[in-house]
């Protein structure tokens, strides 16, 4: 069975994650996977989804009139049964083309919680009925994606939730740690906070600087993993004001993310809302004490994992659930580590995942013509 995902730009986010991460076991199951970049540039992200063994194109989405011509030649030379749409962006356009050029089965999978209003809202509404109509499958990546899409487009949804890497994002042993507080130049005694995702003002970091400004907070080191938006976050800016020049590293893009988990006491995730966030299953996973917004998206994990510090996404609060994390004792630590580790393994597997989307994938290519 062959299958096309369509993304914007390739970069290091939850969903190229997560297709990297199911690569090798839908190839073991039969699946021939392919993936189209639409954004201006094919992306960073690109070459590690090659070698995960995606064939990687790339139509740059503008301009429109090109792109729906290359695009139509991709479907029709393709042969695909099935495509997998990723961006709200020109979802409408990016689903509609194989149904109508190829009858091919065409899944699109929402991957946050979007709260448009007014017109915006009554064409996207329109658009998912359409799409609907023509047999084209949405599927919900957590219960607040699902909850939305009903309430807000009327949009009924499939649920598949997301996974993250089980092999790799798992507790550290003790010289592990070490070695990874050794080579980012971390005392023993350092209090350090992680935080996962490219910048953007819904990922809310400005509330965790300001947060380490405050009194109530520990004195911490923070290291903030993820492409940078200087110019739309003013992050850096922001640390400057405060005077934490000498206590938040920016690492930009990394590509062992497990290596920076290793050397964490705390994660924290600010966020405004999110879809069903990887970044914080992956810290789960190596059993991080974790700081958690209690919004949409991360909502949907506090069922399993009530224990964990649940806060609303200000300054103050934050401040104040980073000063209990640091003064755990080593015993309670490793009672949360446990915890925290076995709930993401026994919730959000990859193989649950994998097979999940494999068995969809075989129903909309039997409807497809």
């Amino acid at each position: 069975m062959k299958i096309l995902h369509v993304l914007n730009e390739i970069r290091p986010s939850g969903a190229e994650t997560m297709l990297r991460i199911a690569a090798e076991p839908w190839k073991e199951r039969g699946l021939d996977l392919e993936v189209l970049s639409v954004g201006n540039d094919v992306g960073p992200y690109a070459p590690t989804l090659a070698r995960a063994g995606y064939r990687i194109h790339h139509i740059p989405l503008y301009p429109v009139g090109h792109f729906v011509s290359a695009y139509v030649r991709l479907q029709r030379t393709g042969r695909y049964d099935v495509v997998h749409v990723h961006p709200e962006r020109a979802n409408f356009l990016l689903a509609a083309v194989p149904r109508v050029i190829s009858r091919a089965g065409v899944i699109r999978t929402i991957h946050t919680v979007f709260a448009f209003e007014g017109r915006l809202r009554l064409e996207r509404r329109l658009q998912r009925a359409l799409l609907r109509s023509t047999g084209v499958v949405h599927v919900a990546i957590g219960a607040s994606v699902e909850s939305s899409e009903r309430r807000r487009f009327g949009n009924r949804t499939v649920r598949v939730v997301n996974t993250f890497d089980e092999a790799r994002f798992r507790p550290a042993t003790a010289m592990e740690r070490r070695r990874a507080r050794s080579q980012l130049d971390l005392r023993d005694e350092d209090f350090v906070v992680v935080v996962l995702g490219n910048c953007a003002q819904v990922k809310n970091h400005a509330a965790l600087i300001e947060a380490l400004a405050m009194p109530a907070a520990p004195a911490a080191t923070l290291l903030h993993v993820g492409i940078e938006r200087e110019a739309e976050t003013g992050e850096r800016e922001l640390v400057d004001r405060h005077g934490l020049s000498g206590q938040v590293e920016f690492l930009g893009f990394v590509d062992d993310v497990p290596a920076i988990l290793q050397a964490a006491d705390c994660f924290a995730m600010p966020s405004h809302h999110e879809g069903f966030p990887v970044a914080a299953l992956e810290a789960l996973g190596c059993g991080i004490p974790s700081v958690l917004a209690d919004v949409p998206g991360l909502r949907d994990l506090r069922p399993h994992l009530p224990f964990a510090w649940w806060v609303a996404p200000h300054p103050e609060p934050i401040a104040g659930a980073l000063a209990e994390v640091a003064r755990m004792d080593g015993g309670s630590r490793q009672h949360w580590v446990d915890r925290a580790a076995a709930m993401v393994r026994d919730q959000f597997g990859v193989e649950a995942y994998v097979d999940a989307y494999r068995q969809l994938y075989r129903e909309v290519a039997r409807r497809g013509g």
